[in-house]
């Protein structure tokens, strides 16, 4: 049996009310007959024969409004589920410590939600005699899921620079300063930036911004071999923020020392 021959079929209404009529109809001469002429009885039986016809048309009608409105709530949740209803964004952002072939250390925007992100701005904020802000430039500002772009945070000239002052010195390899954050006037003179905001729109959700910040953080190394530097670049997790519709930004998540992302309310 096909899932056509399951479905249950419905009379035509025309045929249905005059398959109703005959039926009560019968109904009445049967009575008419049984009854040997008595108008009365036969009225009775005839009244409670149309009742009979009401209740099964009345409920063969709410039976049918069920159903159309279970379709009609099926076809909701999958165009829905197609525009993306309920999805949330879900934009990561990594420092890349490998230099590209121009010898620039890049950041990456990787895109790991069910539809496209557009990166509006991508800001690196320095804080020098006077607080600057440097804008990322990417290939791609619209980035596909399961895709990423990549921005140059740091050109090679301050690579270059950052390898030549940033050499090899005895530090302290206990076990809680196995990494030295730098913080000295001059390596900042070299590397001044201290920070870096992202805000993207997703897809499925319009016109709405969302925002990231992160925390640059510089250290000392130990010589990786990989990378042949002593310093690293750490990218902490600061906050995460949505704008709302007076153009101020309400947090949505914080960022601890680790790495990890807590909702505000539980901060």
């Amino acid at each position: 049996m096909t899932a056509h021959q399951n479905v249950t079929r419905k009379l035509p209404p025309p045929v249905a009310a005059i398959i109703t009529i005959a039926i009560v109809l019968a109904v009445g001469i049967w009575a008419y007959k049984a009854t040997n002429g008595d108008w009365a009885a036969v009225a009775a039986v005839v009244q409670a024969a149309v009742a009979t016809a009401l209740v099964w048309a009345t409920y063969s009608s709410i039976q049918r409004s069920d159903q159309q409105v279970a379709v009609a709530l099926e076809q909701v949740r999958v165009a829905q589920q197609q525009l993306g209803y309920g999805s949330v964004p879900n934009l990561i952002v990594e420092f890349n410590p490998l230099a590209d072939a121009n010898g620039h250390l890049l950041l990456d925007f990787i895109n790991l939600s069910t539809f496209a992100i557009h990166v509006s701005r991508a800001e690196a904020h320095g804080a020098l005699a006077h607080p600057f802000v440097k804008m990322l430039s990417l290939p791609n500002r619209t980035i596909a899921p399961s895709a990423h772009v990549s921005g140059i945070l740091i050109e090679e000239a301050y690579v270059i620079q950052l390898n030549s002052m940033l050499t090899f010195t005895d530090f302290d390899h206990t076990s809680d300063k196995e990494r030295n954050q730098l913080e000295k006037e001059d390596v900042r003179q070299a590397f001044p930036l201290n920070e870096v905001h992202i805000e993207y729109f997703y897809g499925p959700t319009g016109d709405k911004a969302y925002r990231i910040e992160y925390q640059l953080e510089l250290y000392r190394m130990p010589k990786m071999v990989a990378i042949e530097r002593y310093w690293t670049l750490i990218l902490r997790p600061k906050q995460k923020m949505v704008r709302l519709g007076d153009g101020s930004w309400k947090p949505t998540a914080t960022g601890d020392h680790h790495g990890n992302w807590r909702p505000s309310e539980y901060v």
